[in-house]
């Protein structure tokens, strides 16, 4: 934040901590809903859509009464819900058990936090400029996370480099070429 938009802006900080976290579910309810749409399902995806939606007062009944972090915190529980409601619709229209659903996101939240973690306890005594340690907090993580999935031969990493090495195999013959010629 203070990279972006200055020292103005530091007290927002830990709001968008909390934000961030909140945003995790997107991603995955994403991929989820469209397993839906594309069978055609739209009854089941609109009936899911109207229980998420159903979250929503809740929410700003939250940041009535307690304000904007409790508001801020129960976004990250009712996206965790959010993810949960799709999981549970896509794996009856797949023949998925839950479990095999929600596992590899609670393996990669794990390694997540322990990658974040171990970055902090690596960093903590560093006292660079603020770009510098981004960009050293970043790539730390980076390396932590992917070796981590290394180590414990998480099968969701492994379908990610089956899928990321025919790329990287296409740069690399490309920079070669430039410079062979």
């Amino acid at each position: 934040m203070i990279i972006l938009f200055g020292e103005k802006w530091m007290q927002t900080v830990d709001y968008f901590k909390v934000l961030v976290l909140s945003g995790f579910g997107y991603p995955i309810s994403a991929l989820l809903v469209n397993v839906l749409s594309s069978r055609g399902k739209s009854k089941d995806y609109l009936r899911l859509e109207i229980y998420k939606k159903m979250l929503i007062p809740i929410n700003m009944t939250v940041l009535y009464f307690y304000g904007v972090e409790a508001f801020l915190y129960f976004l990250i529980l009712t996206s965790a819900i959010a993810v949960y409601l799709n999981i549970i619709f896509v794996s009856k229209e797949i023949n998925i058990p839950k479990w095999q659903m929600v596992k590899p996101i609670i393996m990669q939240s794990i390694l997540t936090v322990i990658s974040v973690l171990m970055v902090l306890a690596i960093t903590q005594a560093l006292a660079w400029g603020l770009f510098v340690m981004f960009v050293v907090k970043g790539s730390l993580f980076v390396a932590v996370y992917v070796l981590l999935n290394a180590i414990f031969k998480v099968d969701t990493f492994g379908y990610v480099l089956d899928e990321v090495k025919p790329a990287m195999q296409k740069v690399k013959e490309k920079i070669l070429t430039k410079f062979t010629s």
